[in-house]
């Protein structure tokens, strides 16, 4: 039957807690006929005993990484690049299947007197995985875009993820080999340059792929429709996610990145590694989803289901997706365009869906009658600057503080145009139609205004995420 608000269950976040820490213990067990120490059949000739073997969870870690040796160039008054590449062997003993990432940062390259600049490197690919001897490794299943911009800076800026073991991979003892590019501008001095490479090895918690049960936690919902060439975007992405944050990303062309892109080779140099980076791990608390444009209902499913596609081929760890201008409309041709895309991106196994009615003119809480699985992450009903939000009075069924009766733990707003002397203000006016600071809500405040009020990461994110 369709889940009312009141009566909906505690949500699976897309990533849950490691199934196995350190020191669990798994226990295979071969199943016999009978129970254990079972009774001898009259003859004495069958007995049907268990078998029990015990096997400790090990640890993650790296076995080795060797250093980078580039070729090195004589310089010829043209920009020249220079390659290398190097052993990276890893071995995964805790026998969770969790998977794991590899990401990597740097200080610049220098040679005492002279810098390369900050983005001279990247990783322009990796060679197949092998398994070690003695070894029968479950090698990584991987995706993703290269070339991955090694960042660089003094002190280290936040690591990208440059390999990856999906869920159910990775698992044993294994090498391979990451392909290293470096840019030499015509202009740099003549010398011996050094970095610093700092590569850190992570375990992923499980996924629950695709799952959803209903009720949400508290959140910034942040839309980063920040330009590829933005000087800003790796800094602003890894603020949004250290918070408890779902970032929606926009392509250059409104909607997901593909080939036909003006900006295609600067959102897969900056934009993939960003949302790539943003998922629950070590100190990221936050996930990416995907803008997608329905046009009051009107993009065809079968579009929306492309960019979906689309989407996940460019990022294929996205948690989910962002309909906006979704119409708020009770009519059954409304109720099922929606239900479907939504029940679509889940059996897909990217769950977390938001939809943006922007100008709340929604009369009923039909989206959290439909099925839970067709049933919005989040519904954002309020989306204006901080005059209109002091002038907007809820519907009736939006009103409420998260308990029993109360859709408000599945609500959001997002209200831009508002100066940091006011932040305080607009918390304050949230609070009060929803109690956000002692009940689940999704939320956005930041200064921008039209006609972008998501170009960049607002100012004051560390505050607002303690202010509201």
């Amino acid at each position: 039957m369709p889940k009312t608000c009141a009566g909906r269950a505690g949500r699976n976040r897309r990533y849950l807690g490691a199934l196995l820490s350190a020191g669990a213990l798994v226990t295979v067990i071969a199943v016999p006929a009978q129970a254990a120490n079972a009774p001898l059949t009259s003859n004495n000739l069958v007995a049907s005993p268990v078998a029990t073997e015990t096997l400790a969870a090990g640890t993650l870690f790296f076995d080795q990484v060797s250093g980078v040796q580039f070729s090195g160039v004589q310089l010829n008054g043209f920009d020249q690049t220079d390659n290398a590449s190097n052993l990276v062997d890893i071995t995964d003993a805790t026998g969770s299947g969790n998977g794991w990432d590899v990401s990597l940062t740097a200080t610049p390259f220098t040679n005492g007197t002279s810098q390369l600049s900050d983005q001279t490197t990247s990783d322009i690919g990796t060679g197949p995985a092998i398994c070690d001897n003695n070894s029968s490794c479950t090698l990584p299943s991987t995706a993703g875009s290269y070339p991955i911009p090694i960042p660089a800076g003094q002190p280290l800026p936040p690591s990208n993820i440059i390999y990856s073991a999906a869920t159910g991979s990775g698992m044993g003892s294994m090498s391979f080999h990451p392909e290293y590019r470096l840019a030499l501008p015509a202009n740099i001095q003549a010398g011996v340059y050094n970095a610093t490479w700092d590569y850190t090895l992570a375990s992923d918690p499980p996924s629950t792929s695709g799952t959803w049960a209903g009720s949400n936690p508290q959140t910034q919902i942040i839309p980063l429709y920040e330009d590829a060439s933005s000087p800003t975007l790796a800094t602003d992405w890894a603020d949004a996610c250290a918070s408890n944050s779902i970032v929606i990303a926009d392509g250059n062309a409104s909607g997901a990145p593909t080939s036909t892109d003006g900006e295609w080779q600067l959102e897969q140099q900056t934009l993939a590694p960003a949302m790539a980076s943003c998922y629950p791990h070590g100190t990221v608390k936050g996930q990416t989803v995907g803008y997608i444009d329905t046009d009051n209902g009107q993009a065809p499913a079968s579009q929306v289901e492309l960019q979906m596609q689309q989407w996940i081929t460019f990022d294929p760890g996205i948690a989910g997706f962002f309909l906006d201008n979704a119409n708020p409309s009770a009519a059954t041709g409304n109720q099922n365009y929606y239900a479907e895309i939504t029940a679509q991106a889940r059996a897909l196994g990217h769950p977390e869906i938001i939809w943006n009615w922007g100008a709340d003119q929604g009369t009923s809480s039909w989206p959290f009658q439909l099925s839970t699985d067709s049933q919005p992450s989040y519904l954002v009903v309020f989306e204006g600057d901080l005059t209109a939000l002091s002038q907007w009075v809820p519907a009736s069924w939006e009103q409420g503080s998260g308990t029993s009766g109360s859709c408000s733990n599945s609500l959001a707003a997002i209200v831009y145009s508002t100066p940091a002397n006011s932040l305080s203000s607009a918390c304050s006016d949230l609070d009060g139609l929803w109690d956000i600071q002692n009940n689940t809500f999704g939320y956005y405040v930041t200064e921008l205004g039209l006609p972008n009020p998501y170009a960049g990461l607002d100012s004051y994110n560390t505050a607002e995420t303690s202010e509201c």
